[in-house]
């Protein structure tokens, strides 16, 4: 499917348009796309006018991690200090437990309720980390199955697969 990326998208989103389940192949190449659209040569602070991607971009990306990450086949995610990490948990005072999965999912849900703050201003916004990375890596190795991935990122609005 990497071979030929726009072919590849293009099958992608008509197949998602005509309500067909995406496998989970297909959900790898989207996410794979999606953190490049949202992190690849963006500025810091935005200087465009919109920027690119867009405040309504970032929101929609971070909802869209968080609905994979609490859809997660193992609680105690393998990726809680990637996410942390990426999410800028790092440059504050908060701890991942190391013994306890149940403080480190509550510690990512912190930055992930954090990162939404960041961007709830309509001017003065800022981009909060690495949020295509995070969504990448859950997409990849949360476990989600491929119908539950197509269940959850639906728009509202649109039914599940066909």
């Amino acid at each position: 499917m990497l071979t030929n990326p726009t072919q590849s998208l293009w099958q992608i989103r008509k197949k998602w348009e005509s309500r067909h389940t995406l496998s989970a192949p297909e959900w790898d190449v989207l996410a794979e796309y999606v953190q490049i659209g949202a992190e690849e040569k963006t500025q810091e602070p935005p200087l465009m006018r919109p920027a690119v991607p867009s405040r309504e971009s970032q929101l929609a990306l971070l909802d869209a991690f968080e609905a994979v990450y609490m859809n997660r086949k193992n609680h105690a995610s393998q990726h809680s200090w990637y996410y942390f990490s990426n999410l800028g948990g790092s440059s504050t005072e908060t701890l991942l437990s190391r013994e306890d999965p149940d403080k480190r999912h509550k510690v990512v849900l912190k930055e992930i309720e954090s990162s939404r703050k960041l961007l709830q201003p309509q001017e003065g916004w800022k981009k909060p980390g690495s949020i295509g990375a995070c969504f990448l890596a859950a997409v990849r190795d949360e476990g989600v199955e491929s119908a539950r991935l197509d269940e959850v990122l639906a728009p509202t609005g649109r039914p599940s697969g066909a």
